[in-house]
């Protein structure tokens, strides 16, 4: 794939001049890249996957859906349908993770240098006391004060659970947005919980659906259309 690309792009690996140059350079240099490592996988990637929508995610696989054989189902009864939107909600779930990690550990930091445990300072005091201000973190005190209860603050915010929305969501998610969540009863709850009941739903038998995946964790409520 990467071969015919280059042929249809004239040898280059991006229509945009900027990725060409930064692969030339690093090309010249000898520097390992995605584009020079790809082409070496293609020649040993088989056409399971390529040929139609499958699922590799438990034993009884891997699963392809292929009209041809009478195969529109997997082992475990899902669809194609359900099939692709697991895949991508499991993709969500991984890029989800990887920044509410780079969130948490910015807490953490925050934590930290206020409690004088690191070498940093805290220099934008303005900030520190806005942003405190509106999400009713008490502003009294010195600013390392504020800065624990504000850090305090945000890494609960990540475990928030369904019974009542998040002071983040509810301050700085626009109204429409707000109201089109609760009528879809998938009003976000603290990304932890995101992230668990995500993946728990994509276990082989626990949701087959492709619209309940969709608004994962997929479950409704009755007051404020919250989930739980």
């Amino acid at each position: 794939m990467a071969k015919r690309e280059r042929l249809k792009l004239g040898g280059r690996v991006s229509v945009h001049d900027s990725v060409q140059e930064m692969y030339e350079h690093i090309h010249r240099d000898g520097l390992t890249n995605v584009w020079d490592r790809f082409e070496p996988q293609e020649k040993i990637r088989c056409n399971f996957c390529l040929a139609g929508v499958s699922c590799q995610l438990c034993t009884n696989g891997p699963c392809r859906i292929s009209d041809n054989v009478g195969a529109i189902l997997g082992v475990c009864g899902i669809d194609r349908n359900a099939m692709a939107m697991r895949d991508m909600l499991l993709r969500n779930v991984m890029g989800t993770a990887t920044y509410t990690h780079h969130a948490y550990e910015a807490f953490r930091t925050l934590k930290a240098t206020a409690q004088g445990k690191t070498p940093f300072t805290i220099t934008d005091k303005n900030k520190l006391y806005t942003f405190a201000g509106q999400v009713k973190v008490d502003t009294s005190g010195s600013p390392e004060q504020v800065a624990i209860r504000l850090a305090d603050f945000l890494i609960g915010e990540l475990y928030r659970d369904y019974d009542e929305p998040g002071t983040m969501v509810e301050v700085f998610a626009p109204e429409p947005r707000k109201k089109l969540w609760r009528e879809l009863a998938i009003y976000p709850a603290g990304v932890m919980h995101e992230i668990k009941d995500a993946t728990a739903s994509c276990l082989t038998n626990v949701d087959g659906h492709f619209v309940s995946l969709e608004g994962c964790p997929g479950r409704r409520s009755g007051a404020g259309g919250q989930r739980h």
